[in-house]
């Protein structure tokens, strides 16, 4: 099987853990992707066929190109039985690559649409139109929420009868809650100070702006309120040009990328995801894994994952003053937010685990495994290129 993907954000964190987890006695798995994202080594230590690709993830004509020879050649000559994409250049290229190959059944991993919200009206238009001229190539999405489903099915992307919803899960094992203290230390902290976090790359999308703007409001009404911002990206500058501007730059710690997410979430009283689109984040599981009340906004598959009144709360996305409120809500109760923390754990627990995600997929590759070929490892391909949260 091959994957064609992105290392960055949740379309890369899935191709990492469909590459970790697939068990190689049912798949033999080669994952390309083009380079350039701090997950990028951790595949290079699954032991697993790696392949990087020259692909862009933004609009690079002819670097694009050559990638889409790239994998065509690469598929064209792998002995692949399944092509499976995700993320919009790769899942774009790789379908064609595949179609032009003759290799089926091509699956395409919804992580996001092109046409998505907020962009303008000609460009969706636009991107709509590729994403319906690409459904003919295409065998079996899989939508990793069922937002994402209704979203394509509703704007005539692809017809239902192609669609299988499995949620995204992660691994529990791994993840070991430390004392807070410990935590607070590394950044100064003090014991008792009430701290927000959030996690994410520097780009439009997350809305960290929103966040630092609902950060000053929250300031207002709980003084002595601190806040961590865990990610980096091209807004970096301009975050922090805004963190001053708004009079909180000695509340707010920026650490960079991290590799200890669920260490530094143990830190936090309330995390805190003010994207403007989801489709399903991982991020919003690791937190509650952790035990850690949300506040997210209510964006196409957040409210999957986070049940307002029961695991957190949700605002409407680009509106600060709605993000603080909940957030200065849970400040100053502190026994709902741990009872939000405590039903947040045991939702994830009970829905969200690696181990339900793997079930399903091993089931649903198995399905559509070409007819009449050998019980063996069918070999997936998936290129990859974006990964953290």
């Amino acid at each position: 099987m091959l994957a064609l993907t992105s290392t960055a954000g949740g379309g890369g964190l899935h191709a990492f853990y469909l590459s970790r987890y697939l068990p190689p006695s049912l798949f033999e798995l080669t994952v390309a992707f083009g380079p350039g994202y701090p997950l990028d080594v951790q595949f290079d230590r699954l032991g697993i066929r790696v392949v990087r690709l020259g692909m862009s993830r933004s609009i690079s004509p002819l670097r694009n190109l050559r990638a889409f020879f790239e994998m065509y050649r690469l598929i064209k000559g792998g002995n692949f039985h399944i092509v499976c994409t995700a993320c919009s250049v790769a899942g774009l290229l790789g379908r064609v690559a595949a179609f032009v190959a003759g290799v089926r059944p091509s699956v395409f991993v919804i992580h996001a649409f092109a046409s998505r919200p907020f962009r303008s009206r000609s460009l969706k238009y636009l991107l709509s139109l590729v994403e319906r001229c690409l459904d003919p190539l295409t065998t079996w999405y899989i939508a990793v929420s069922e937002h994402s489903k209704r979203y394509g099915v509703e704007h005539g992307i692809m017809p239902a009868h192609k669609v299988k919803v499995i949620h995204n899960g992660i691994p529990l094992e791994d993840r070991v809650a430390v004392p807070q203290a410990e935590v607070r230390a590394e950044f100064m902290l003090g014991p008792g100070v009430p701290v927000v976090g959030t996690i994410g790359r520097f780009e439009p999308q997350k809305g960290m702006s929103f966040f630092l703007r609902a950060a000053a409001l929250v300031r207002e009404r709980v003084p002595d309120a601190e806040f961590l911002i865990i990610g980096d990206g091209p807004l970096r500058d301009e975050l922090i040009g805004l963190a001053r501007d708004l009079k909180i730059w000695d509340a707010v710690r920026f650490t960079g990328w991290r590799d200890d997410i669920s260490r530094l979430l143990c830190g936090m009283d309330v995390f805190c995801l003010p994207s403007l689109w989801e489709q399903f984040p991982f991020v919003v599981l690791e937190a509650m894994a952790m035990g850690r009340p949300v506040v997210a906004t209510s964006v196409d598959g957040v409210p999957e994952a986070v049940v307002p009144g029961e695991t957190g709360m949700l605002a409407p996305p680009e509106n600060p003053e709605a993000l603080a409120s909940s957030i200065v809500n849970l400040l100053r109760n502190p026994e709902l937010a741990r009872r939000f923390g405590d039903a947040a754990r045991r939702r994830v627990e009970e829905r969200f685990t690696i181990q339900e995600m793997i079930r399903r997929y091993v089931e649903f590759f198995q399905e559509i495994r070409p007819t009449g070929e050998a019980a063996g490892a069918p070999v997936i391909g998936h290129p990859v290129r974006e990964g953290l949260p």
